[in-house]
């Protein structure tokens, strides 16, 4: 009687090549460890590194702590640090991080938890802001403003064609209010690219 054959038939060759494509397209997204590399373009979202505060990555308008600093107070997740800005009439602290756009047409995601900080009973907030540079001029996209006393996370969505952008620009900015005091704190600030398959993207 003739032995079994060592090697899988043409079904079993296919349905395992069917397998490992499976796995390259769609295993970075259902493993729970977030989007592949090159999908994420903030680096230092949580603010912190080895343990110690740090604005590596990030550009900061202010050299004075009181304007741009940190705080232990974090949302979910949130590590041990977060960012703290001062509200202020004449310049608010603010932080800015650029990243250059992936080529073709991508959605982008950018997300944040942020957290007013009141000083007594006046209002006290900060905006995530995302903007555009084309051959050194800037172009408003969108915001979010946070106000709420208590963490709150925030997202939204932007459409960018790597064509038309240099680069892609996140600030993050205190209250530039003259009834605005008090500090806003954010934490976890990311971007990243949201499509999963890309709208037109060239090699």
């Amino acid at each position: 009687m003739a032995g079994k054959s060592a090697f899988p038939g043409i079904g079993g060759i296919l349905a395992f090549l069917l397998l490992i494509l499976l796995m390259a397209t769609t295993g970075c997204f259902d493993s729970g460890f977030g989007p592949p590399d090159g999908f994420i373009l903030i680096t230092n979202s949580s603010f912190e590194k080895n343990g110690v505060p740090s604005l590596e990555g990030w550009t900061s308008n202010s050299g004075d702590t009181a304007d741009v600093g940190f705080s232990r107070d974090v949302p979910p997740d949130g590590g041990s640090y977060s960012l703290k800005l001062r509200n202020q009439w004449t310049v608010p602290g603010t932080v800015s991080y650029a990243a250059v756009p992936r080529r073709g047409v991508h959605r982008y995601q950018l997300s944040a938890w942020g957290k007013a900080v009141r000083s007594g009973q006046m209002f006290a907030g900060g905006s995530m802001i995302l903007t555009t540079r084309t051959a050194g001029v800037d172009t408003f996209r969108q915001y979010f403003h946070f106000s709420d006393t208590t963490w709150a996370f925030a997202s939204l969505t932007e459409t960018i064609d790597s064509h038309s952008v240099d680069t892609i620009i996140v600030r993050l900015q205190g209250n530039i209010d003259q009834f605005s005091y008090g500090d806003i704190l954010f934490d976890l600030c990311s971007l990243e690219i949201a499509d999963v398959v890309p709208w037109k993207e060239e090699l």
